[in-house]
């Protein structure tokens, strides 16, 4: 195949053209044994007589799957994620909570998805006990989104946030998803207005981080 392709280059500049005219294949891309969701045509190269159908999403018939039972949880539960921990083989949550005039970010796990466990953390006081499922969130952190990501055995956990005072998300690190360590300055400016989305994607291999712009209206 190798001769082969050298043997057409040869004929091609023989005929007075150059190589960059020749009409070449897109690299293969690499999914390994993964799912794949053909929701557009990325992937395919071609369809015949076939048709793509991306059949509408159901609610669960339990939500909410969570509610503010705790004291430090306040009224209501905000901004949280949730993601599969292949290795350890059971749902992770963070979410964010507000009970007074500081935000707070809460752990909970689940080995279905449906019914998750709060775990006593003991890593941060709340009128006077440990006794809780709060993480260390940096100072002044708010709207906090967690991933994993293996590249770092000392930063397996990752967070984009917003914080007081900054315009821009912020990002941090950890070991295991509940002492965080930030870095001193925003890293993407401006911010947006509503959640961001980070993630490590494998085809790209880069960071990606998927928000919405923030927008101002200005009224004369």
């Amino acid at each position: 195949m190798v001769l082969g392709a050298l043997a057409e280059l040869g004929a091609v500049q023989a005929q007075g053209l150059s190589s960059s005219s020749i009409t070449r294949q897109p690299p293969v891309r690499e999914i390994s044994s993964k799912r794949q969701l053909f929701l557009d045509d990325w992937l395919i190269d071609r369809m015949d007589n076939v048709a793509r159908w991306v059949h509408p999403a159901s609610k669960e018939q339990t939500n909410p799957i969570l509610t503010p039972e705790r004291p430090w949880e306040g009224k209501r539960i905000l901004y949280s994620n949730v993601i599969y921990d292949e290795k350890e083989r059971h749902f992770k949550l963070w979410y964010n909570v507000r009970p007074q005039s500081e935000n707070l970010l809460c752990f909970a796990t689940s080995a279905d998805g449906l019914r998750f466990k709060r775990p006593s953390l003991g890593l941060r006081e709340f009128d006077g006990t440990r006794d809780n499922n709060l993480v260390l969130l940096p100072a002044g952190a708010s709207e906090a989104r967690v991933f994993r990501d293996d590249h770092d055995p000392q930063r397996k956990y990752k967070m984009v946030f917003m914080k007081s005072q900054t315009y821009g998300i912020s990002v941090a690190w950890s070991p295991d998803g509940l002492r965080w360590t930030s870095h001193e300055y925003p890293v993407i400016v401006p911010t947006g207005d509503g959640l961001s989305t980070p993630f490590w994607d494998d085809h790209r291999e880069l960071y990606v981080n998927w928000r919405r712009l923030l927008r101002f209206l200005v009224i004369e």
